[in-house]
C-alpha cells in the first residue's frame, strides 16, 4: 500500500524568482498597460521586500515539512499556461515520459528525474473512476512548477527526489468545475494508495490575481481569507462546491489545483500563511495539511 505523506500548497508568482527591483518588469508581460497607478503608489519597494521574505521563510517551512516526509515522489499539481499546450488543451493530464523533466526562468535550469511507473498507476486508477485523462511524453517545465520547486527540491541539489507534473486546466475556457477537480484528487488519493510508495503532493498557484486583465494588480483578499478560513477548519467540502463563476469573479481559477489537492487531504486541516502584495499582484499563500489526521481523506 502506498502512503500520503506530506501535503502543500504554495503561490508560483514569478516574481519570487527575480530581484525585488526588477519586479516592475513584470507588468511588461502580465498587463500591456504596465504598472496601474494604485498599485505603484500603494506599496514601497521595501514591502515589496518584506513580501519576498514572507515567501521565502514560509517556502524554507515546507520544504523542512517535504524532507521530513522521506517521500519517495513529489507530485506536482499545477497548470499550463500556454508553454505546452496550446492547440491541443485537456482537462487534466499526466506525464508519462520515462526522461527528466526540464524546463529554464531566467538564469535557472531545472532538470527533475520523473516516477514514471507512478504516472502510469495514476492512468490506471482514472480510467477505473471514469476519468479521461490526457498523457504525454514530453512537456518542458515552467514558472507553475518551477518557482515552488526553486525552493523545495532546488536545481541540482543532491538526492532531490523525482516528482510528477499533474496538469489543471486553469487558465483557457472552459475550466473543469471545483466538483470535478475535487473528484480528481480523490482519484489521485485511490492512486497514491495502490503505488506502494511514499507520496507528497504540492498543489501551486494563486490565490486571488487577475493577470492579463484590466483588473491587473487587484486582490480579493476578503475571498482569499474566507478560503483559507475554510480549509484551516477541514471543510473542503465548501471549496468543492464554488461556482466556476465565483473562481473567476475573485480572481481564484488557479485556486482548482489547490481543489485539488484538497480531493486528496480530504477534511484533513491546515495551515496557511497569507500576505497580499500589490508588487507581487497576487494573493501570496503557502501551507501544509496535517495528513496524519484520522479525517484526512475522508469527505
Amino acid at each position: 500500500m502506498g502512503q500520503l505523506v506530506a501535503a502543500l500548497g504554495a503561490s508560483h508568482n514569478p516574481h519570487l524568482l527575480m530581484p525585488v527591483e526588477r519586479w516592475e518588469e513584470v507588468f511588461e508581460v502580465l498587463s500591456p498597460a504596465g504598472v496601474p497607478e494604485f498599485v505603484r503608489h500603494g506599496e514601497t519597494t521595501d514591502q515589496a521586500r518584506a513580501a519576498m521574505e514572507f515567501s521565502e521563510r514560509a517556502l524554507a517551512d515546507l520544504r523542512k515539512r517535504l524532507d521530513a516526509a522521506r517521500a519517495d515522489a513529489l507530485v506536482v499539481i499545477a497548470n499550463d499556461q500556454g508553454v505546452n499546450f496550446f492547440s491541443f488543451v485537456p482537462t487534466f493530464a499526466v506525464y508519462v515520459g520515462r526522461r527528466h523533466a526540464t524546463g529554464r526562468f531566467g538564469p535557472h535550469v531545472f532538470d527533475y528525474a520523473c516516477d514514471w511507473e507512478l504516472a502510469e498507476t495514476i492512468l490506471d486508477e482514472a480510467m477505473d473512476r471514469h476519468f479521461d485523462v490526457a498523457f504525454m511524453e514530453e512537456i518542458r517545465l515552467q514558472h507553475t512548477q518551477n518557482v515552488p520547486l526553486y525552493y523545495l527540491l532546488p536545481p541540482g541539489a543532491p538526492g532531490n527526489i523525482p516528482i510528477l507534473p499533474v496538469f489543471v486546466n486553469t487558465y483557457m475556457d472552459p475550466m473543469p468545475t471545483a466538483e470535478r477537480c475535487y473528484a480528481f484528487g480523490q482519484m489521485l488519493r485511490g492512486a497514491i494508495a495502490r503505488s506502494g510508495r511514499r507520496v507528497a503532493v504540492l498543489a501551486t498557484g494563486g490565490l486571488s490575481h487577475f493577470p492579463g486583465s484590466t483588473r491587473i494588480g487587484e486582490i480579493d483578499e476578503a475571498f482569499d481569507r474566507w478560503a483559507i478560513g475554510q480549509m484551516e477548519a477541514g471543510r473542503s467540502g465548501e471549496l468543492a462546491a464554488l461556482s466556476s463563476k465565483a473562481l473567476k469573479d475573485s480572481g481564484n481559477i488557479e485556486l482548482r489545483n489547490w481543489i485539488t489537492l484538497l480531493g486528496v487531504v480530504g477534511d484533513a486541516r491546515a495551515r496557511i500563511a497569507y500576505r497580499p502584495s500589490l508588487w507581487a499582484v497576487t494573493g501570496l499563500a503557502y501551507g501544509h495539511w496535517d495528513v496524519a489526521s484520522p479525517d484526512a481523506g475522508s469527505r
